[in-house]
């Protein structure tokens, strides 16, 4: 899913480029995205997307947030990717819950980008919740405690369909493969917390991935969990 990167400042830092395809049309939001194969569509048609990173957009003051979104639709961005765990205050808590009031915060975002034709990446990234966590304490995968917090986020936008799920940033493959038999505890966590979101959902096309880290690559299974 990415294929370029643009340093800027402030809360602007990345750029991703999206494919897409022909799906079914749009309901109540005012985008639907879906997923066809290995493209993605926009209200029922195949669209080139263009995304901006907008990391800790959450925390941002209603209007700066308004005119930050209008301001990438002006530039011609199809949609934002946010990182609700970056910087201080996180949306996920240690024990795999959430932040009330900041899970309030991320739903007035999506409804203002909704308004604005945009798409929305929720990309979430365990390894910033505690500041004394890196990558390597996830070798074997999300906490379960993780399934609620994470579902609790998709119950809180169950009927926005402008909405995508990126589990877990940059996760580790080669610490989470996925043999038959059987299955490592990264995988099938993240395969139950995938399975949790898409249970609270009353979209039927949201989409539920995990983002792959730079160099490493586990194909198969990123296939699998593009559902």
């Amino acid at each position: 899913m990415l294929s370029a990167r643009s340093l800027s400042a402030g809360v602007i830092r990345l750029v991703l480029v999206l494919g897409g395809t022909v799906v079914a049309a749009s309901q109540a939001s005012a985008q639907t995205l879906a997923l066809q194969g290995d493209h993605f569509a926009v209200n029922g048609q195949g669209k080139f997307l263009l995304f901006i990173s907008y990391y800790h957009g959450i925390h941002r003051p209603l209007q700066q947030l308004r005119d930050d979104l209008d301001l990438f639709v002006a530039k011609g961005f199809h949609g934002i990717r946010v990182l609700p765990d970056w910087g201080d205050l996180k949306l996920m808590t240690p024990t795999g819950s959430y932040t009330p009031g900041l899970l309030a915060k991320l739903v007035t975002l999506v409804d203002e980008a909704g308004t604005r034709g945009l798409i929305v990446d929720i990309t979430f990234a365990r390894e910033l919740v505690s500041a004394t966590m890196v990558h390597e304490d996830y070798k074997d995968g999300p906490a379960p405690a993780n399934n609620e917090g994470i579902k609790g986020v998709g119950f809180a936008l169950r009927t926005r369909r402008n909405v995508l799920f990126d589990l877990w940033n940059e996760w580790l493959h080669d610490n989470c493969q996925d043999p038959p038999d059987p299955p490592t505890t990264c995988a099938q966590q993240l395969l139950d917390i995938k399975t949790a979101v898409k249970s609270v959902t009353v979209d039927p096309l949201r989409i539920v991935v995990a983002s792959t880290g730079a160099g490493v690559e586990n194909v198969a299974f990123v296939k699998k969990l593009w559902v």
